[in-house]
């Protein structure tokens, strides 16, 4: 690990409550713990849409997918070639917190597919 750097940031309260939730869900204990897990999880999603995947989430029952739409993963498809070479230089994603990443089957913000 290299130097620690102080990150600060302003968020509202009601975002706030959203993150303290999602803390609670996942048995995390601290906001640390937190963005070192979103932080592998975005890693791992720009790594993929830099290789032209799909973000999704499947309805294993169906087969049915909602497709994960968000202004930044156009970004990061548009710019694939860029993405893929950034994704590759941090090919092994790990989380420095103790709970462990995993990527499961939701999606924050959809958009339906069949």
């Amino acid at each position: 690990m290299g130097k620690v750097i102080r990150f600060q940031f302003e968020i509202d309260q009601e975002h706030m409550n959203e993150l303290e939730s999602l803390m609670k869900l996942g048995g995390l204990k601290t906001k640390k713990e937190l963005l070192n897990n979103a932080l592998t999880l975005l890693k791992w999603v720009v790594k993929q849409t830099g290789r032209g995947s799909t973000i999704a989430a499947m309805d294993e029952r169906d087969g049915t997918y909602k497709e994960l739409s968000m202004p930044f993963l156009d970004a990061i498809a548009a710019n694939g070639k860029l993405a893929a070479s950034h994704a590759a230089e941090s090919e092994n994603l790990t989380v420095a917190a103790a709970a462990p990443a995993h990527v499961g089957s939701r999606a924050f913000r959809v958009g339906s597919k069949k």
